[in-house]
């Protein structure tokens, strides 16, 4: 399979990702947001299960015999129906915070600002592959795996390392 390397390497960060923020989190002193510190942590680990999942179900699929069209359309509706459900709850959980969308604290405010325009480019290149699929689709695919593994070292740094600033 073609690209079978980079899915690897992709599982790979993911499973740090997982195993670090896990460690971060269960170990990170209480402070002022500690809670959403933690939050940023369980996102992070959700993010890499997400991205290792879809690093590793193409494999699967095709070395069980799935055409290998199919298998990149499969996967990308497996990981566009997780993204999805996945930000669905990180918006759930700042109403939760009481925070407003584009003033959260320890988050960098262009990362506030772009991540909406992240999430977006990721899910438009998965709905591509599904509806379209073509030319191209197993780099739309690994270019979505490499939004989401951005998005989490973006809320790792923020939730790992970032300043208490007041809420």
């Amino acid at each position: 399979m073609e690209h079978q390397d980079s899915l690897f390497v992709f599982a790979e960060i993911s499973a740090a990702f997982v195993g670090f923020s896990m460690i971060i989190g269960a170990l990170r002193s209480q402070t002022q947001h500690s809670k959403l510190r933690q939050k940023f942590m369980a996102d992070v680990a959700l993010i890499g299960l997400f991205v290792l999942g879809g690093s590793l179900l193409p494999i699967v699929l095709h070395a069980n015999g799935i055409a290998i069209s199919t298998t990149w359309r499969a996967s990308s509706l497996a990981l566009l129906a997780m993204w999805v459900a996945g930000y669905w709850s990180y918006l759930k959980a700042l109403r939760r915070f009481n925070l407003p969308l584009f003033a959260v604290p320890l988050l960098p405010k262009v990362y506030v600002l772009a991540n909406p325009l992240f999430v977006l480019i990721g899910n438009i290149l998965l709905a591509w592959n599904v509806i379209l699929g073509g030319d191209g689709i197993a780099g739309r695919y690994l270019m979505a795996l490499l939004i989401l593994l951005l998005i989490a070292a973006f809320l790792f740094l923020s939730g790992g390392f970032g300043e208490d600033d007041a809420a």
